[in-house]
C-alpha cells in the first residue's frame, strides 16, 4: 500500500509535509499542495479515512473529481469553497482529477469505496464526453449536458454589474475584448454586453471590439493594439479575463495612455494576479469558491433527504480597484 513516505520520497520532502498538505492544507503552500496532490493521484494512494469507511455501512466521504488537466489557480477556489463547507457540515473530502483517469472510471471508483457522493466539475462551462450510469448522488459544476443537479455562474450578472460601474463613472464609449471565442463563457459575456450596451443606445463600435481563438497573450495584445490605435478610441474597455488584462495594460503603456485615467479597464475572474497589476485591475469575480461551497450545501441535502433547488446560478461581485476612473 502506497503511504505519505513514498509521497515524501517522490518528492523529495518530509512525510509531515505531505500530511500537512492532505490534512491541514492552509499550513503549506499552494503550489506544494498541488504537488502533493498529484504525486498522490499518480501513486494511486488511499488515505486510511477512506479505508475506514469501507468497514462502514454509511459513508462520509464526498469525492470531488475535477475535469481539468492539472491543478491551477482556477481548481483550488471551487475545491477550497467545497472543503471549507464540507468541514461545516461533517463530511470529508477527497480530491481526484481526471488527469489519471476517466472521470467515469473515477466515479466508478467512488462507487466501490462506498462514497456519500461526487461533485463532478470544471472550471469552465463544457460538455460531458461520456454519458455516467452510476446509482452514486452527483452534483455537477459548469456541465450543460446532464439532467441533473447543476451549479453555474451568472454571467449576464457579471457584465452587468461591470457596465453599470462604468457607466455610473460617466462612460459610454465602451469596447469589449472577449475570450477565446470557442469559450461558452465568452459567449454570454459578449452577448450580454451587447444587450446591454443595446438597452443604453450606446453605440457598438466594432473597431473597439475584438475576440481572441486561444486565449493567447499575443493575440491578445495585437487586438488590444488594433483597439488603440484608432483616431477614436472607447475610454473603457470589458475584458473577457484578467490574464488578457495584462496585455491591455502593455498596450496602452506603450502609447503612453494611463490605466485609470486615459483609459479605463475592468477584467473578469478576480484571479491571484488581479490585485498585484499596476494599477490594480477591478474586475467581477468569477465566483469559482461560492459555487463549490453550493455543490456541497446540494449534494448534502439529497444525501440528508431535505429539500433543495436543482438548478443552482451563483452571482459574482465587482471588486472594484484602481482601473477605472471617472470620464
Amino acid at each position: 500500500m502506497v503511504t505519505i513516505y513514498d509521497i515524501a520520497k517522490k518528492l523529495n520532502i518530509n512525510a509531515s509535509t505531505v500530511s500537512r498538505a492532505m490534512t491541514k492544507p492552509e499550513m503549506v503552500s499552494a503550489k506544494t499542495r498541488k504537488r502533493v496532490l498529484e504525486a498522490a493521484e499518480e501513486l494511486g494512494y488511499l488515505p486510511n479515512m477512506i479505508a475506514s469507511q469501507l468497514r462502514s455501512q454509511e459513508s462520509s466521504v464526498i469525492a470531488l473529481i475535477s475535469l481539468e488537466p492539472a491543478w491551477s489557480w482556477y481548481t483550488d477556489m471551487v475545491l477550497n469553497g467545497a472543503e471549507d463547507r464540507v468541514k461545516e457540515l461533517g463530511y470529508s473530502m477527497i480530491a481526484l482529477s481526471d488527469k489519471t483517469r476517466s472521470y467515469v472510471e473515477s466515479i466508478k471508483f467512488c462507487e466501490q469505496m462506498r462514497f456519500a457522493g461526487v461533485i463532478l466539475f470544471s472550471t469552465a462551462i463544457g460538455y460531458n464526453r461520456e454519458p455516467i450510469e452510476t446509482n452514486i448522488p452527483i452534483v455537477y459544476i459548469n456541465r450543460k449536458n446532464v439532467d441533473s443537479e447543476i451549479v453555474l455562474p451568472d454571467e449576464a450578472y457579471g457584465i452587468q454589474l461591470a457596465f453599470d460601474y462604468l457607466v455610473s463613472m460617466g462612460h459610454s464609449k465602451i469596447g469589449m475584448l472577449s475570450g477565446s471565442n470557442l469559450s461558452i463563457h465568452s459567449q454570454m459575456r459578449y452577448h450580454a454586453y451587447e444587450s446591454l450596451m443595446k438597452e443604453k443606445n450606446y453605440p457598438i463600435v466594432s473597431k473597439w471590439c475584438g475576440e481572441t481563438h486561444d486565449w493567447s497573450k499575443q493575440e491578445t495584445y495585437e487586438i488590444a493594439c488594433r483597439i488603440l490605435d484608432q483616431d477614436e478610441k472607447p475610454t473603457a474597455l470589458l475584458v473577457g479575463d484578467d490574464m488578457m488584462c495584462t496585455q491591455v495594460y502593455k498596450a496602452a503603456q506603450e502609447r503612453k495612455l494611463i490605466v485609470g485615467k486615459d483609459l479605463s479597464v475592468i477584467g473578469y475572474n478576480d484571479d491571484d494576479r488581479a490585485e498585484y497589476m499596476l494599477p490594480a485591475l477591478t474586475t467581477v469575480q468569477f465566483p469559482l469558491y461560492e459555487m463549490g461551497k453550493q455543490a456541497v450545501e446540494m449534494l448534502v441535502s439529497i444525501l440528508r433527504g431535505l429539500p433543495y433547488e436543482k438548478n443552482v446560478v451563483v452571482r459574482g461581485k465587482l471588486i472594484i480597484r484602481e482601473s477605472v476612473g471617472h470620464i
